[in-house]
This record gives C-alpha cells, structure tokens and sequence, in this order.
C-alpha cells in the first residue's frame, strides 16, 4: 500500500509521509516520489506549492478523520471511575455521577473525612484535572465533563474530545491513536519519562539505573511509533539519556 492508502485507510498518521519522504531518498526507490507516496500529479502540486498541512486537508476530504465514539451507562462508568479514582488516590475516596442539565454531567466526588488544602491540591494532580483551582475541593465536591478530561483519558487511553450525557449513560468521543495530537504524546512520554527519573536511585526501585530506564523509555517510544503515533526520528533515546540530564541525579528524599 502507498502512503495516501494507508493515510486514507487510517493506518498510518500524515506525519508518516515525511518518514517516506526519507524512506524514497535513502533506499534510492526506481519510481517517482508522487507515484510512490500514491499522490496523484494535482496531490502532488498541492504539497510543493501550499505545503503538508494543505496536503493533509486535501486527502482528509474523502476521508475525513472521524472520532470514534464509546457509551457507558451511568452504573458502569461510576464503578470503572470508582476504581480508577481508588488507584490513584486511595480507598477513602468514591465518586458518583450526576446529569446536569441535558448532555451536560458531574464526577462528585467524596472523602472519609475533610479535604485539606493539601488534600484538594494532590487530588487535582493525581486525577489530572483541567482548568480548576488547587483549592476547588475546599468548597466543592463536582468536578464538570471538561474539567475531567484528563481523568477520562487516563480512563480510555485515549485523547478525549467531548462526551455527552443521555437518559442511559455517557457518550465519549475520542480520537484514534494514530491521531493524536502532537502534544497529548509529548505529555505521556514526558510523564513516562519524569516517573523513571523518580524511580532512578529510589531505595524503592532498585531494579531500576539509568540504564535500564532508558532501555524502558526507548521501549515506550518504540511502541508508540508502532501505533502511528510518533514519527521515526521523534525521541530519539540512547542508553545516556538520564546520566546525561541535569535532572537525572536522584533527590535526597529518594535515596
């Protein structure tokens, strides 16, 4: 299959068609690049004139990048948060779900206990909430469909667009990994990456060097690029890449 088949057939990201692009040069490839990243003579004019982006809209128009589209029911998804929360907080926290208004709908979450300041901060970290203060669950218990994105993510594995509530549950629209927002990677890799940084010299990890938390980052990325959603050169990792980092060297409260 060509580049734009495997574009059009969402097997690949249009990012690829730079590594194909190389892939013609360096293999010395005895057909015409159009021919070999399947553009047409027009397709191809498009790209040399008006650039990728221009490209990409053009072939998105017979196949438009369509979200997929997952429904829970309330019971489900209350007890699927309901773990996840547990796992990253811990068990004296639950949640239960509330519709809003229309399509609109509400984690409200709860604690065995008062939530501290501290409390409220570490709890927005944790369940990576977006656009609320560190101070929200002092003066309230609700954390909006917006504000949980990163949570639901975290959910999914994938980068939430929207959801939208109904009689029966929620509908969550996400995109396909191949996808993926350049920034969405670059925050799951760098998360990766600042966890294996943790875990060097941490008298709890003590499996874990630099070395071997490179061979586990290269790893990570390794497969990312299988699932489309990192170009070939992206990340490149060597087995120095912690030694190397300023950051690398563990803090006091990890030795």
């Amino acid at each position: 299959m060509t580049f734009k088949e495997r574009f059009q057939a969402r097997e690949c990201s249009f990012n690829m068609i730079e590594d194909w692009i190389e892939l013609w040069h360096t293999w010395d490839i005895k057909m015409a690049l159009p021919a070999f990243l399947g553009l047409s003579e027009e397709e191809y004019g498009v790209l040399l004139v008006e650039g990728y982006d221009a490209l990409a809209r053009r072939l998105n128009t017979d196949a438009e990048t369509h979200y997929m589209a997952v429904h829970l029911e309330w019971e489900d998804l209350e007890n699927q948060l309901n773990e996840l929360i547990r796992s990253l907080l811990s068990a004296a926290y639950t949640v239960h779900m509330k519709r809003s208004d229309f399509y609109y709908w509400d984690i409200v979450l709860h604690k065995n206990g008062e939530i501290s300041e501290k409390d409220s901060e570490y709890i927005c970290e944790r369940l990576d909430l977006r656009d609320i203060s560190t101070d929200h669950f002092l003066y309230s218990d609700s954390i909006d469909q917006n504000q949980a994105c990163g949570l639901l993510e975290k959910l999914f594995g994938r980068e939430i667009v929207s959801s939208h509530a109904d009689d029966e549950g929620v509908w969550f629209f996400h995109k396909p990994l191949y996808a993926s927002s350049r920034s969405w990677v670059a925050q799951h890799v760098g998360r990766f990456e600042q966890r294996l940084n943790m875990e060097i010299g941490n008298r709890h990890y003590p499996a874990t060097t630099a070395e071997t938390a490179a061979h586990q980052l290269y790893g990570f990325v390794t497969a990312l690029k299988e699932l489309g959603m990192v170009r070939e050169h992206e990340y490149p990792i060597t087995l120095d890449h912690f030694t190397k980092r300023p950051n690398s060297q563990p803090d006091q409260a990890n030795s």
